[in-house]
């Protein structure tokens, strides 16, 4: 079928217009709006490379007599009726209002409908209730037909348990009350979405009843599952159930659920299905998993060696037998440091006394319970009373403190409660950020299921699920096919790969995404490495071993092309790196600093240090992340490292390969090029195009209203055949999207560009990694416009050709083999899949690629989607531009599964994190302010210097003009 062109409302010039203020300040008013349809739109699909039959975790749906129904929508308005006491202060008007649980919230509503009598049972049974403000079903609600007033009443909700009166107080009400008022919003029609999935013109001149009722349908979707299992997630579209967990240790679990989402395609809307794999605390009593999680950093109790997390001494020097986790009577700062990342925001009851109500953690006090004191109030004419914690818990509950050393939890404005009467509600995330490296190890480990394995859960939870059984769904006119959607993907071939040398030899054709580099060596060399110094903070490696092992290393370094002009650089060690307290380790600090100087000597005391190559003691994140961070902001100058695991250098069994692949990573370092992907083989690009990468990572949620900023990076081609990368890094306003300080990064890019090439690109292809759907607009809108003030800043009237591509990787969509034939040895489909039918969008120009071989589990591909497009590539160009810029990824020899230069922004947002969210302070002030009953929580930063890193940087060209992050 043809599909019509939809009429394209803003053309992408509006996009980067400075000069008209009014007509700026229109098209950011239309830009709130705006969806996929506004972009540049689908050249037509590929045709290039293999063609292959795959399933998708896609059920397509159709909707009952070939037409959608329409759908009611109500608004609803729930809110609590506060009962009033003596002494209690009334709630403040401006204060909004709190979100209550959605079984609570269901219940409310279900318990006013059935007030309504059996004339209104249908209209109730048969719809879906968002848990929020949006009620939808099929059949409207008699009881307010033809009224354009609210329906109001009031709701009564029993306590599962009867409620005993606290100290000193009145007995307690049986249960809680609700005001409720429902009324008419609007009409949907279903058959909104059939139109657009066709690509009927019509249906995108009203875009907003498509999204409706896509909106609505989710809510369907939801409503079954939200009854059995726990929704987790701000879309509330992934379910897990406690009895599908597995311990993780540290105080950690894992949950196997799955994820559900109705979602657009071509010709046909579905349901995309798929397992899902989350990390969460252990509920419970807090104690115990505190414990645990004090005892499990670094290797916490030992066996893995090392030195026991941040918090020094546990793992011990070298290790030791594994323990089990006893909670200590106190705590030192770092200890609650640690609690305080781990804890911030989790849900949780009181068990001092009945109550059903859930708190959140904001932070732990710095000061123990028998510390924090307050006034009590007198009553009956007695006067007020000085006291702490652990006196009034027992005054006034007759409880002796098990803990009184230990901090309590703060939770709403400030309360405070000793963390023995918290007990943890079920399926607190435990996102990446706050899992230690075993525990992150045993994630994948679980969630790493091949495609054979996934494939049958996914129709598990298909079975489970059983949409087409389920009376709401049917009553809605909506239909959901048994089997995944088939669709034909291509494999695109690879581009070739290119070494130093010259002629046939030095060009590698790459096999199952990948290449052997023996007998290679690299296509560029990086500056002669004189200038560097070993040091060793793993007991069992002194300089006698360091000796030896230097000498085979300078070998496979010389091997693979990188210039050894010092074969004996200074050794250092071992050295013991525990960590006995807050701020800077100094023992860390003082061997690296040694060492900067060591290196700086061997160079001649010329210029700045290359290179410390350091040995740890095994796969410590924290003693990582300090190594990189004082290496990089607190020595005379930014010194470039590259960690080495111990274990892997006291063994003769694959250090060859070992060595090798780290020669890649120094080589970079040094300002080399490993291999190289040439033009010939990257289509729709010449020796006048800019490659750009671009990522923002946010800083990690906190219990407390201070928001630190977030981390942007940019990596740009800087030579005619983008092979070597300039790199910026920013810092902005904390979780925003849109790269605020792009217009001065590409200045910086372009000038590179420009002095290396001795003119400007004529085409610049901006990759985007990072941004999810609802922020497309915005981040389009102001990043295309900051790329053209850059480049008419650098020379009135210069105007490049952009193309700007969304890289997106959190996505749910996989695909798998239909006949297992074209599988590689993973079960995974081979490199260079492309699928651009059926599951993408109907009109906007997207496709999914898995450009490299899946290792571990099920291959993810990346989901590209082109929302400028000046220069007009057609499908097949940029789909195997795109497969080809994969394969030049310079600290590997096989293919990655996102373009490079996203990767490598990826990569310095995640370098950086630790350069940024320093631990927090736990001074004396801060420590005498929380027991004077001020806020006791850790502070962050509040105010930041944009160029806080790129000033550090800017102190060695060396180190600024290389790939340090590598």
């Amino acid at each position: 079928m043809s599909r019509q062109p939809f009429p394209r409302r803003i053309h992408e010039s509006e996009l980067a217009n400075p000069q008209d203020d009014e007509a700026r300040q229109l098209a950011e008013l239309r830009f709130k709006a705006l969806v996929l349809t506004d972009y540049h739109p689908r050249p037509g699909s590929g045709t290039a490379g293999q063609p292959i039959q795959v399933l998708a975790n896609f059920f397509q749906v159709r909707f009952a007599n070939g037409q959608g129904k329409t759908i009611q929508h109500y608004d609803i308005d729930i809110t609590p009726i506060v009962r009033m006491t003596d002494g209690k202060k009334p709630p403040k008007d401006d204060r909004p209002p709190r979100k209550l649980p959605f079984l609570l919230m269901k219940q409310i509503l279900d318990s006013f409908g059935e007030s309504l009598g059996p004339e209104n049972a249908t209209s109730f049974k048969e719809g879906a209730f968002d848990g929020r403000k949006n009620f939808f079903t099929p059949t409207p609600i008699p009881a307010l037909k033809g009224s354009k007033e609210p329906l109001k009443g009031e709701v009564m909700i029993p306590f599962e348990e009867p409620r005993p009166p606290r100290p000193g107080q009145e007995d307690q009400p049986q249960g809680r009350r609700f005001k409720i008022a429902i009324q008419h919003a609007a009409v949907i029609d279903l058959e909104a979405v059939a139109r657009f999935c066709r690509g009927e013109r019509q249906s995108v001149e009203n875009e907003s009843a498509m999204l409706t009722a896509i909106m609505s349908i989710n809510v369907l979707l939801r409503q079954g599952p939200s009854l059995r299992y726990t929704p987790v997630g701000a879309a509330q579209n992934r379910f897990f159930d406690m009895q599908q967990t597995e311990i993780i240790g540290s105080g950690g679990l894992v949950g196997k659920g799955f994820m559900q989402s109705f979602r657009p395609g071509q010709m046909n809307p579905g349901i995309q299905l798929d397992t899902a794999y989350s990390a969460f605390l252990q509920p419970g009593p807090m104690i115990p998993v505190a414990a645990q999680v004090l005892s499990g950093g670094g290797g916490g109790g030992g066996g893995r060696g090392g030195r026991g997390g941040r918090g020094g001494g546990r793992g011990g020097y070298g290790g030791g037998p594994p323990r089990v986790a006893e909670m200590p009577q106190t705590l030192r700062p770092y200890d609650i440091s640690k609690l305080r990342k781990v804890f911030s925001m989790c849900k949780f009851k009181l068990t001092h006394r009945p109550c059903n109500k859930i708190f959140t953690i904001m932070s732990i006090t710095a000061k123990p319970a028998s510390e924090i004191t307050f006034t009590l109030s007198g009553r009956d004419g007695a006067p007020d009373t000085r006291t702490n914690i652990a006196a009034y818990f027992r005054t006034a509950y007759n409880i002796n403190l098990r803990y009184p050393n230990l901090p309590c939890v703060l939770y709403g404005q400030k309360n405070y409660v000793p963390m023995e009467f918290i007990a943890l509600e079920p399926f607190n995330s435990l996102p990446p950020g706050k899992l230690t490296s075993d525990q992150t190890a045993d994630m994948i480990k679980i969630a790493a299921q091949r495609p054979a394995e996934r494939l049958n859960r996914i129709m598990d939870w298909r079975q489970s699920l059983r949409w087409e059984t389920v009376d709401r769904i049917r009553s809605w006119g909506i239909e959901v096919r048994s089997d995944m959607a088939e669709i034909q993907a291509r494999v695109l071939p690879p581009p070739n790969v290119v070494y130093a040398g010259g002629g046939p030899s030095s060009v590698m054709r790459p096999n199952g995404g990948a290449w052997n580099l023996r007998g290679k060596k690299f296509y560029q060399p990086g500056a002669p490495l004189t200038a560097w110094s070993v040091v060793s903070f793993d007991r069992m490696v002194g300089t006698q071993d360091l000796q030896g092992f230097i000498g085979f290393f300078t070998r496979a370094l010389t091997t693979a092309g990188v210039r050894v002009g010092n074969e004996r650089p200074p050794l250092f060690g071992p050295i013991n790196p525990a960590y006995q307290g807050t701020g800077m380790n100094k023992s860390v600090f003082n061997a690296l600093a040694q060492a900067a100087k060591a290196a700086w000597a061997a160079g001649g005391s010329k210029g700045n240090p290359q290179l410390i190559l350091v040995i740890l003691p095994g796969r410590d994140a924290a003693l990582y992340e300090e190594i990189k961070r004082i290496a990089a902001l607190s020595l005379h100058a930014p010194v470039v490292t590259q960690c080495l695991q111990a274990q892997k250098i006291k063994s003769d069994r694959g250090l060859d390969q070992y060595c090798a692949n780290v020669a890649m990573k120094i080589n970079a370092k040094l300002g080399g090029v490993t291999h190289h992907v040439p033009l010939s083989d990257l289509p729709g690009m010449t020796n006048r195009t800019m490659l750009v990468g671009a990522d923002v990572t946010h800083p990690p949620m906190r219990g407390d209203d201070i928001v630190a900023p977030s981390i942007a990076a940019t990596v740009a081609s800087k030579n005619a055949d983008s092979s070597l990368y300039s790199a910026r890094s920013l810092l902005q306003e904390g979780r925003q999207e849109p790269i605020e300080g792009l217009q001065e990064m590409m200045k910086y890019h372009l000038t590179e560009y420009g002095n290396s090439v001795k003119s400007l690109p004529e085409k610049i292809v901006f990759y985007r990694d990072g941004v999810s759907e609802g922020q497309y607009a915005i981040v389009v809108q102001r990043e295309v416009k900051a790329i053209r003030m850059a480049c008419d800043e650098l020379r009135p009237g210069y105007k490049p050709k952009i193309t700007f591509v969304i890289a997106a990787k959190k996505h749910n969509m996989r695909f798998f083999s239909k006949t297992g034939r074209e599988n590689d040895r993973s079960g995974n489909l081979p490199p260079g899949t492309v699928v651009d039918r059926t599951v993408v969008h109907p009109f906007a120009f997207d496709f999914y690629l898995q450009a490299h071989a899946g290792l571990i589990g099920t291959a993810k591909p990346t989901h590209y989607v082109v929302l400028i497009d000046e220069n007009e590539f057609k499908a097949d160009t940029l789909q195997q531009l795109t497969n080809a810029l994969s394969y030049s990824f310079a600290r590997a020899t096989r293919s990655v599964s996102i373009v490079s230069v996203c990767y490598y922004a990826d990569i310095i947002c995640t370098k950086s994190r630790s350069m940024v969210y320093e631990e927090e302070s736990f001074s004396d002030t801060q420590t005498q302010s929380s027991a004077g009953g001020s806020d006791p929580r850790g502070m962050i930063i509040k105010e930041f210097d944009p160029l806080k890193i790129q000033k550090v940087f800017a102190k060695s060209k060396d180190f600024e003009n290389v790939a340090w992050y590598m």
